[in-house]
């Protein structure tokens, strides 16, 4: 009998022990689950799609459409920088210095650079969390002595959130989306800032020729009153019309006055430009010359939205706010995260020994949050609000952008007509001018004649002036419209959006963008 209960025990010690899991493959089972449900975001994905946009297939500026018919100059090269139409070499050098040194263009950056942070900070979530601290302590009894009593402490926590539902993946593309549209806004500050300096450059021109006409306007009054008080002191004035002739003086004078200081404020505008102080000058044209403007480039208004970087901008962040609701409605399903930690702890003279002992533990959470189920359905109602909101500004800001368009291309029309009237009405000015002084010297007309026809003269010049700078400004104006020229690769939108299909009111649009999960009410 005990020989026999010997033997069966040995047999029992023999045979195999059923073997326990163990926490690393059931870790590692866990993880290859994660990845393997990590699709499962794809099926909770909104779809985006464009909003129905009321798009002509082409400008039509009514009986000026035949005259301004977008054309693609022969003779400029797509490489070069789209403002070298102009023609002024002096332009083109102040501008590529602004774009090298404007602080608001500097600033632009940053702020792109920061939202480039913030994404790849997003990216983040795709990785687990880890954790580690460390602690010491040492205590003795004070009163009695004795010996100090050590404890150490360490301890090593990792968490990982699985996405089941795509959640993390639709708050890294909210940050991307955020991210591409900063871009945007740095190219679209760019085309501004282009606007600026030849805006500023060109009216320094203006109102120098302004300040010279009307110059000569004072010589002309001060030779008149000088005449006129000759013809008084002989009785062949009255005080009247000295009177007259000295206030046409002061008159000019005063608005030179204005013009100087106008002149100085466009210096000072364009000198702080370039990041310096505004003592600096920059090189200035004495007069605009009249000359014909560049061709509008050859675009139609559904390439709009591949060419101006603030409406790329715009349907970026369309796109952001439609991942943002994706991203809020996705918070309410259940999660299901995984965690590990390991640690040491206990008393001992020496940190050795303590570390001899560590204790690992593995865990996972699963969260439940649509239980708060008033929270989530207007949390989703919320997110659906802003998104609609987002879709009806960037409506909006389409068609303000072909509205701004169209105007820009009748101003620019219009302009070159009222510049080739100005010139004859200038000439025609001058000649009355010089007939109104034969007349008055020979006794044949009023000095109020003369002075009004000098007043008139002096008027058409500065009118003539305004005409040639508003239109270098419409010109200029439309190019920045159409988001500078599409034929010139400088400030060029790499991964430009596609442009938009022209679409009948009612199509598919702002209802055609519906949120995964849950139809439009």
């Amino acid at each position: 009998m005990r020989t026999s209960s010997i033997l069966s025990r040995r047999r029992a010690a023999s045979a195999p022990r059923a073997r326990r899991p163990s926490s690393r493959a059931l870790l590692a089972c866990l993880l290859a689950a994660a990845c393997g449900l990590g699709g499962c975001g794809g099926l909770t994905r909104s779809e985006y799609r464009r909003p129905a946009l009321d798009v002509p297939a082409q400008w039509n500026a009514g009986q000026d459409a035949a005259a301004a018919a977008p054309v693609t100059g022969s003779s400029f090269a797509a490489s070069e920088p789209w403002w070298r139409r102009f023609d002024d070499p002096q332009l083109d050098a102040l501008i590529e210095r602004a774009l090298r040194s404007n602080n608001n263009l500097a600033a632009a950056a940053m702020r792109l650079y920061s939202a480039q942070l913030q994404s790849r900070l997003t990216d983040t979530n795709l990785t687990p969390d880890v954790t580690v601290s460390g602690s010491g302590s040492a205590a003795r009894n004070l009163t009695r002595g004795g010996s100090t009593l050590k404890s150490y402490t360490t301890t090593t926590n990792v968490s990982y959130e699985l996405d089941f539902w795509g959640h993390l993946a639709r708050q890294r593309d909210a940050a991307a989306f955020e991210a591409q549209a900063t871009e945007y806004d740095r190219r679209a500050a760019a085309l501004t800032l282009v606007g600026q300096t030849a805006t500023a450059y060109w009216q320094i021109a203006a109102l120098k020729r302004i300040a010279a006409t009307t110059q000569e306007s004072i010589d002309t009054a001060e030779r008149t009153l000088k005449f006129v008080h000759i013809q008084h002191v002989a009785g062949e004035a009255s005080d009247y019309e000295e009177s007259q002739a000295r206030s046409t003086l002061k008159t000019l004078e005063g608005e030179l006055s204005q013009i100087v200081a106008q002149l100085e404020a466009q210096r000072n505008a364009l000198a702080i430009i370039f990041d310096q102080s505004p003592e600096h000058r920059e090189p200035e044209l004495d007069s605009l010359p009249i000359r014909a403007m560049p061709a509008m480039p050859a675009v139609v208004p559904a390439d709009m939205l591949a060419h101006r970087p603030d409406l790329q901008a715009a349907e970026t962040r369309l796109r952001e706010t439609l991942a943002q609701a994706d991203a809020q409605r996705l918070a309410f399903y259940p999660s299901f995260s995984l965690f590990a930690s390991v640690g040491t702890g206990g008393t001992s003279t020496t940190l050795a020994d303590i570390l001899r002992n560590p204790l690992g533990t593995l865990g996972a959470t699963l969260s439940l949050p649509f239980i708060q189920w008033n929270t989530a359905e207007l949390t989703i109602k919320s997110s659906k609000a802003t998104f609609d909101t987002a879709v009806i500004n960037f409506r909006q800001t389409f068609y303000q952008a072909l509205a701004d368009t169209r105007s820009a291309w009748v101003a620019s029309v219009q302009s070159e007509r009222e510049v080739r009237s100005l010139k004859e009405a200038v000439e025609a000015a001058r000649r009355a001018e010089s007939l109104a002084e034969i007349r008055y010297r020979s006794g044949d007309t009023s000095l109020t004649d003369w002075l009004n026809l000098q007043q008139t003269r002096q008027q058409a010049d500065v009118q003539l002036e305004q005409a040639v700078y508003s239109q270098y400004v419409n010109a200029l104006t439309l190019f920045l419209a159409l988001g500078g020229d599409p034929a010139s690769q400088a400030l060029g939108v790499a991964g430009a959006a596609a442009p938009v299909q022209g679409a009948s009111r009612g199509g598919a649009g702002a209802d055609g963008m519906r949120l995964a999960g849950k139809a439009r009410e």
